[in-house]
């Protein structure tokens, strides 16, 4: 029977739109290819890595400890703090693996123990023991095995900008910022940007490490304590630069005449600074060389005390660098005259020495020093002296000219009315270092104790073993003691302005004290916290705070003669004023080189 037409061309339909349907399914779906798959295709290479988005075939599967292969390894010669997956593991199959011998003839060997691997590897045992219980999870860790440093989010942008703009501020103006202070502004701040929540803000520890975190701020022990902020201390430095400066002007044309440098009217011969500092009997700073890894340190003393102040050392430098006044010891005692008698002979004879009850300096001892040790010095700095033994002769001569300048701290002994009358009837000049700048502008504290000590503490040694060598059984006396201190004071130092020469100069240089009045080279100047020092008018001081305002007098000379003017500029300290004597005449005289005239 034939078939329909009909049927035939509805098989023939049916038939293409299966075999379209089926070439569809078939055909591979088509996407644009990457960046990197073209430069790959472009290059003739393979793909260079997978997108983030597919799936990575899983690696090959961890091997059990059992089944790794140990190897053993050298001692260990670094120390280390932490310790990745790789070291813990190591350790692991060191105490799996490793043996040792159970007796002398190396027939039998067991594992190690806890307390051997903690040896050997250089790790703590309480380290070593959570490793050993916690196998597994080491083997399976991800990564290295190093502990993750936590990523803190800022939730707060503007508050945390704001208090930390605030906190440099604060320390700019030297305020100490402690925790609470940041927990206070912090509340304040909050309120202030996000008001409408306050108690959402939580002062946590968390957040608190995450702000120091993020601002790098940290915790730091104070390097300079002082009552002074750095603005104010910047002003007290360039007056008494100035104050320097304008002492060093020639008063008149004869002074001009006979300048002999650039530096002014003051010889580096008579330029000096004097400084007292405190000396034990024996060094005991904390502080000594031992075996590493010693967990207890000792250190003997022969008594008690002997490691805090038992006497007070003054020194005393010139600008050129020549040593012409001994040091002087100043021990605890009424008089010191028995002491005197029974071992005077044994001090050493470049050391001055002198007693009172407290071991300290006083205006008594300071005015017999004036008198008796440093005017000679100074009348006599054209014939230059180094011997240490002798004291030169006081001859004053008025032919010649002694002006000089002394640098000092305000200790109350140094500022008396008594003291400063001596010094100025001595042709002295007193540039008295600002309270709380002697760190910054005394030469002797900035160039010259730490490494004098250096050399003292290095004689001190010397004296002490070979004594010991001679009489190991022999017990310290104070007197002992006493004897000793002279003998290294006076080598250490001679030794010290022998090879430091240089070093003294240099310390004055820096302060500008000796560099040239014209200002050509304050370039040099170093002053520990300032970058670039201008010392400017001289003529005049910059305006401070009147509680912080040092306190400057202009003292009335005789009439103007041929050796001086009739004006002098010095340092008077806190309640001190002199008055012109009444015999005096009142005229004004013509001011210094530029300078205004002062008015009484």
């Amino acid at each position: 029977m034939p078939i329909p037409i009909n049927y035939l061309v509805l098989f023939l339909l049916l038939l293409c739109f299966t075999f379209s349907v089926t070439s569809t399914r078939i055909q591979p779906r088509l996407r644009p290819l990457t960046q990197n798959e073209l430069n790959s295709q472009q290059l003739g290479q393979r793909r260079v890595a997978p997108s983030p988005r597919e799936k990575l075939r899983p690696g090959p599967k961890l091997k059990p400890l059992e089944a790794r292969i140990y190897r053993e390894r050298g001692p260990i010669r670094k120390i280390r703090r932490t310790y990745n997956k790789r070291r813990k593991l190591e350790v692991i199959l060191f105490l799996m693996h490793h043996r040792v011998p159970t007796t002398p003839e190396e027939i039998q060997y067991r594992r190690p123990t806890q307390k051997e691997t903690s040896k050997f590897w250089k790790i703590p045992e309480t380290t070593i023991q959570p490793w050993w219980s916690t196998q597994e999870t080491i083997v399976n860790q991800k990564g290295t095995g190093r502990q993750q440093s936590a990523k803190w989010i800022c939730q707060w942008p503007e508050m945390e900008k704001e208090l930390f703009e605030i906190f440099l501020e604060e320390r700019n103006k030297g305020r100490l910022i402690r925790q609470g202070w940041f927990q206070a502004q912090a509340r304040q701040l909050f309120s202030k940007h996000y008001g409408g929540i306050p108690n959402m803000f939580v002062f946590s520890i968390g957040w608190f490490s995450g702000f120091l975190k993020r601002w790098s701020i940290s915790c730091r022990v104070l390097t300079k304590i002082s009552s002074r902020l750095p603005d104010e201390y910047e002003c007290l430095v360039i007056n008494w630069l100035r104050f320097n400066r304008r002492n060093s002007q020639p008063r008149n044309h004869y002074e001009q005449a006979g300048l002999i440098s650039d530096i002014g009217r003051f010889r580096l011969s008579n330029i000096l600074n004097l400084d007292e500092t405190p000396i034990p009997f024996e060094y005991l700073d904390g502080k000594t060389y031992n075996v590493a890894g010693s967990k207890t340190v000792t250190g003997k003393t022969e008594r008690s005390g002997w490691d805090k102040r038992q006497a007070t050392l003054i020194l005393y430098i010139f600008a050129d660098g020549i040593a012409r006044i001994r040091p002087k010891l100043i021990f605890h005692g009424t008089s010191g005259e028995n002491i005197r008698q029974k071992e005077g002979h044994l001090w050493h004879t470049g050391i001055t020495v002198e007693f009172n009850e407290t071991a300290y300096n006083n205006e008594e001892l300071f005015l017999d020093f004036i008198e008796n040790e440093l005017c000679p010095v100074l009348w006599n700095t054209h014939n230059p002296s180094t011997s240490q033994t002798t004291l030169p002769t006081y001859k004053p001569d008025t032919t010649l000219n002694h002006e000089s300048l002394l640098l000092m701290d305000v200790a109350g002994f140094h500022t008396t009315e008594t003291v400063l009358e001596k010094l100025h009837s001595a042709q002295i000049t007193t540039s008295l270092i600002p309270s709380g700048c002697t760190g910054l502008l005394q030469p002797l504290d900035t160039a010259v104790n730490k490494p004098f000590k250096s050399f003292l503490r290095e004689y001190t040694d010397t004296y002490i073993e070979i004594r010991s060598h001679s009489n190991p059984h022999e017990k310290w006396s104070t007197s002992d003691k006493r004897i000793m201190v002279t003998h290294v004071v006076a080598e250490a130092w001679a030794a010290f302005t022998s090879e430091k020469g240089e070093l003294l100069r240099k310390s004055f240089r820096d302060l500008g004290v000796t560099l040239p009045l014209d200002g050509s080279k304050d370039d040099q100047i170093r002053i520990k916290g300032f970058q670039h020092i201008n010392i400017g008018d001289w003529t005049k001081d910059l305006p401070l705070p009147l509680p912080l305002h040092p306190m400057e007098s202009h003292r009335s000379l005789p009439l103007e003669t041929t050796s001086h003017d009739a004006l002098e500029f010095v340092w008077a300290c806190k309640n001190y004023f002199h008055t012109p004597d009444e015999n005096q005449s009142s005229t004004q005289t013509s001011p210094p080189p530029g300078g205004a005239l002062l008015q009484f």
